[in-house]
């Protein structure tokens, strides 16, 4: 082993101290033939001179010794490389103007694929940090509808006892708290209650201190204890180890800190800190607000829990059919919940879409290192003869290539860490984990395997082709035989590929384009000019839940709102526009008595004037009013004609979640809106009167006519005046929040324009080099044939004909390529056909249109030149 070891050092010596080790090797070798000379002199009594050229010609050649020697180290093939490597950098640097179009390419490409490889590796590839992933699994109810939901408390603990398939079940409760941190300026946190095995769920190991154990907070028990985000340790407690195990005040109570998470840990949406939740037995079985997770069992795979899970829940059922009957229960891997199917498609086209743009870049250095292996034919020609092989001119050529690869990783990884960051920013809220996308080890490998691949792609046609040549094959420095066919072909081909490339681009970006335009037209049915909205959050210690405080405060801001110049109307509702939370239920006739009979809606509950805030239309009966003297409901237009088809809903009663659930009178209808997604067909939404539910988490709502940064800042300190204790709460125009809801559509716009704009202008200028080669290869054909009384047009026809010939290829691969890639397009397009018509065919016109042009300016220098210039050229 020692051996073995001495001989790699030793080769790695030699190799990277080549001058040192070559002079020993002269040392050694002018010692050896002065020996020899001196014996000769003494033996034979030549003189000097002519002794050492014996001595020499005894060695064989100091050249082939010098060969043996280097051969017996090991390192010659490595030797070689390098001297390939620096003669090829040398050539390069020779041709400053066709190195810097390549390098262009290259870098573009490269660093486009690197972006969008950190971009992948982060969303997509790189594992989530929870222990067995493999086994995580996300645990969702299933209405009778066929909806997703949530669980309850009273299922949860059913589960647990009645499942062996499953080797824990925890879950996040909702909705989430809000806790005030003490200071010169109060801060919002947010808590987000968790169950006391969630972390051993997860396998998520704290940084300091630790989480709750399993059955360390039984049922009822109200502890307070809090287990701090990274970040929030860091931001709001200078990072002190000290903290853990010791108490912090939020709000009017004292809190122990049991310890701090992981910097990477991330689950679901952001949370400051994670609080216990206790399992309240108490609690209605048809009250769903747990999103639960599980752990398959050793051996277990999910098909076989879910069965397991199905038969439980159907005994449920029977047990308790006002709220589990026609229930199901379905298991979704948490890798791919965590994901979710729009991120996915999202990631998946990004990746298809910067692989067509770097095999775009590689085909059109390709092309253009065939443009200048025209003019390299004498030299090439002259090495085949003085006895080059093919193999070596290969090599020699592909170094040249490894040489433009290696260049442009480099400044492909410069410009990818420049665009990162933008679109980091730009994918925010788009796709789960974007911001952990970097440039780290794996995105290193990755650039040396692009940088590698891309040399050998775009490098290896061109030399097979070049090193083809035969030295009779040239003559005064021209092709004049079949290789100059061949090297056109070969370019007709590259530039086909490019053009079906850059049209599978523009194609997909123009679908993609129409696709959001049509989302942007889909009307929300809430008025956007000038509404503003703040989320508000008050502290339990102070306000409670349901109590008058809360009521009154509410009173106050609403009253401070409408008493601001140039705030006009305003309201407070549980869910955000556009931003959420969303909430479901059920709700039927008053004489349903079964749970088939109920309907799912959502549901919302609003303050007094809400629906004009929101400009939302009241198309019968009335708004909600303060003094409601009886439990009182106003039903969206869809849910009314569900429940009463063809009738007026106005004075009859709905009932809430189950056959005995209590009755509410309907006092009015309003217009349906999408107030999540503008995307989906809105649902049947049943609205309460806020005002006696005194809720204390709720969004402001208001409109004005003052300027966009105006009105936020006028709601915020209106809500800041009803309680100046109160952090300032996060404030937005609602038309604002709904470009956010779209970003993940607008991410995919973006980057496929952006590609689709570069691939378009690569593969034009390769089309016009090929078209421009062409004419300057054909001179003397072209200017026979004016001298033989063929006209200019005559000669741009010529030219022209050959690319359109190329444009009608490339036009019918390329809509080959937007079919090949129809699926995964489908996912992305919204009220958009993958092969609508009209889309492809503005598509294909401006595509021929700017393919045209690229020809006809080539096509017009030829047909101009001088015939007779052009014959004496020849």
């Amino acid at each position: 082993m020692r051996r073995i070891l001495d001989e790699i050092r030793h080769r790695l010596w030699v190799l990277l101290d080549r001058r040192r080790a070559n002079s020993e090797l002269e040392e050694e070798l002018e010692h050896h033939i002065a020996m020899e000379t001196e014996a000769l002199m003494r033996e034979s009594g030549l003189d000097r001179d002519a002794a050492r050229r014996q001595a020499a010609l005894a060695f064989g050649g100091l050249g082939a010794v010098r060969e043996a020697t280097r051969e017996q180290r090991g390192t010659l093939p490595l030797e070689d490389l390098a001297r390939d490597l620096r003669l090829g950098t040398r050539t390069l640097a020779r041709s400053p103007r066709f190195t810097a179009a390549a390098l262009l390419s290259l870098v573009l490409g490269v660093g486009a694929t690197i972006t969008i490889f950190a971009v992948v590796d982060a969303v997509l590839l790189r594992p989530l940090p929870y222990e067995h992933l493999d086994r995580l699994v996300e645990l969702s109810e299933i209405t009778p509808e066929g909806d997703l939901f949530s669980t309850s408390d009273l299922n949860l603990l059913d589960f647990r006892a009645r499942t062996t398939t499953l080797d824990g079940i925890a879950a996040v409760a909702f909705p989430s708290q809000n806790l005030l941190l003490d200071g010169d300026e109060p801060v919002r946190l947010r808590a987000v209650p968790v169950t006391d095995d969630f972390f051993a769920l997860l396998g998520v190991r704290p940084e300091r201190g630790r989480t709750w154990e399993p059955g360390e907070v039984p049922p009822g028990n109200d502890a307070r204890s809090v287990v701090l985000a990274h970040q929030t340790w860091q931001r709001h407690f200078g990072g002190d180890p000290g903290l853990v195990g010791d108490t912090v005040r939020l709000g009017a109570e004292r809190w122990t800190v049991l310890g701090v998470l992981p910097p990477e840990f991330r689950f679901g949406e952001s949370a400051d800190l994670w609080i216990p939740y206790p399992i309240d037995i108490e609690r209605e079985r048809g009250d769903h607000r747990l999103s639960a997770y599980a752990r398959l069992a050793p051996g277990v795979d999910i098909a076989s829990a879910e069965r397991e899970l199905r038969d439980v829940i159907t005994r449920l059922g029977e047990q308790y059919p006002e709220t589990v009957g026609g229930w199901d229960a379905r298991l979704r891997p948490l890798a791919e919940v965590a994901l979710g199917p729009e991120a996915r498609a999202t990631t998946l086209a990004l990746l298809v879409a910067v692989v067509l743009l770097l095999l775009l870049a590689c085909a059109n250095v390709s092309s253009l290192l065939l443009a200048r292996g025209a003019t390299r034919g004498d030299e090439m020609a002259m090495r085949r003869a003085l006895g080059a092989g093919r193999w070596r001119l290969v090599r020699q050529l592909l170094a040249e290539s490894s040489v433009l690869g290696v260049v442009g990783a480099a400044g492909g990884l410069l410009l990818a860490a420049i665009a990162l960051p933008l679109v980091r920013s730009l994918g925010s809220g788009a796709l789960p984990r974007i911001e952990d996308a970097a440039l780290d080890v794996r995105g290193a490998a990755f650039t040396i395997a692009v940088a590698i691949s891309a040399s050998l792609l775009f490098g290896a046609a061109p030399a097979l082709q070049l090193s083809a040549t035969a030295p009779r094959q040239w003559a005064g420095g021209g092709l004049r035989s079949g290789s100059g066919v061949r090297s056109t072909r070969l370019r007709s081909t590259l530039v086909v590929a490019q053009l079906a490339a850059a049209l599978v681009l523009t194609s997909s970006s123009l679908l993609l384009f129409d696709s959001f335009s049509a989302l942007r037209r889909v009307p929300s049915g809430i008025d956007l000019d000038g509404l503003v909205a703040a989320d508000v959050s008050l502290p339990m210690d102070r306000y409670g839940e349901g109590s008058e405080q809360v009521r009154l405060f509410y009173d106050r801001v609403l009253e401070e709102v409408r008493s601001t110049p140039g705030l006009e109307a305003a309201g407070a509702t549980t869910t955000h526009p556009f931003r959420g939370p969303s909430l479901a239920n059920t709700v039927a006739r008053p004489e349903a008595t079964e749970r088939a009979e109920f309907v799912e809606i959502a549901w919302r509950s609003v303050r007094p004037g809400t629906f004009r805030a929101l400009g939302m239309p009241l198309l019968r009966g009335r708004d909600f009013i303060a003094d409601e003297k009886e439990l009182v409901t106003i039903l969206s237009a869809s849910l009314a004609e569900r429940l009463y088809p063809g009738e007026d809903p106005i004075g009859r009663q709905v009932r809430w979640i189950r056959p005995e659930g209590p009755l509410a009178r309907v006092v009015g209808v309003v217009a349906d809106v999408r107030d999540l997604d503008v995307a989906t067909e809105p649902r049947p939404t049943y609205y309460w009167n806020q005002h006696h539910m005194g809720w204390p988490d709720l969004t402001v709502v208001a409109r004005g006519t003052l300027p966009g940064d105006q009105l936020v800042r006028a709601l915020s300190e209106a809500v800041r005046r009803a309680d100046p204790l109160l952090p300032p709460p996060e404030t937005s125009l609602v038309e604002d929040d709904l470009s956010r809801s779209m970003a993940s559509p607008r991410l995919s716009l973006q980057v496929f324009a952006l590609f689709a704009g570069a691939a378009l202008a690569t593969a034009l200028i390769g089309l016009y080099g090929l078209v421009a080669f062409t004419a300057a290869s054909r001179r003397g054909e072209l200017g026979l044939r004016v001298a033989l009384g063929a006209r200019p047009g005559d000669v741009r026809r010529v030219l022209l004909s050959q690319g359109v010939r190329l444009l009608f290829v490339g036009l019918g691969l390329g809509l080959v390529g937007v079919l090949a890639i129809s699926r995964l397009l489908r996912e992305l397009l919204f009220d958009t056909a993958v092969l609508e018509p009209r889309v492809l065919l503005l598509a294909s016109s401006l595509f021929a249109l700017a393919t045209l042009l690229a020809c006809l300016l080539p096509a017009l220098r030829a047909a101009r030149q001088d015939p007779v210039a052009a014959l004496r050229s020849e």
